[in-house]
């Protein structure tokens, strides 16, 4: 599933502006869709089915990294948390975003999540559709995220059955 939003060929352009490699021009450098080979999720961060497709990663220029994250139906992230906190930019499809708290929040298209430095979360797709989203993770000492246990099937299905969505 390829995204096809304007604002992700913006983030694309934007990111190509302070990636590292890639083809330079007129003083920029520019980072072709596809040169970068797609890596399956862990499942040491992931339950599911989950590919990334790295944009950007942070450098000397800029402390966030920029990742397409598809995840099938169903395919979550483990919980986990941001030094520096991440932004979530979801592309396509209908997806899930928890906290600790109880609290979780149906996603779609368009839609822009923010997740605090420390706060732990997690998100993936709804159990029946698939989501993509950029992730624009910060980086605070070198490091992006601190991994935690993953969420159960039997949490997942409580906590999607239970999602606050906007629509509905």
């Amino acid at each position: 599933m390829k995204p096809t939003l304007p604002i992700s060929l913006c983030l694309i352009a934007f990111a190509a502006s302070f990636a590292a490699g890639g083809a330079q021009a007129a003083g920029h450098v520019i980072q072709h869709a596809g040169d970068k080979p797609s890596v399956v999720g862990s499942s040491t961060m992931f339950t599911g089915k989950v590919r990334q497709d790295s944009v950007a990663r942070a450098d000397e220029f800029s402390t966030s990294g920029i990742t397409y994250v598809t995840f099938e139906p169903g395919a979550r992230t483990f919980w986990h948390t941001h030094p520096a906190g991440q932004r979530l930019l979801i592309v396509s499809g209908k997806g899930l975003v928890g906290t600790a708290d109880g609290r979780t929040d149906v996603v779609r298209a368009g839609d822009y999540v923010w997740c605090p430095p420390e706060i732990s979360h997690w998100h993936g797709a709804a159990p029946d559709t698939a989501m993509v989203h950029i992730a624009l993770t910060n980086s605070k000492n070198g490091k992006t995220v601190d991994w935690q246990k993953p969420v159960s099937d039997e949490e997942y299905a409580e906590l999607a059955a239970k999602a606050i969505d906007p629509l509905k």
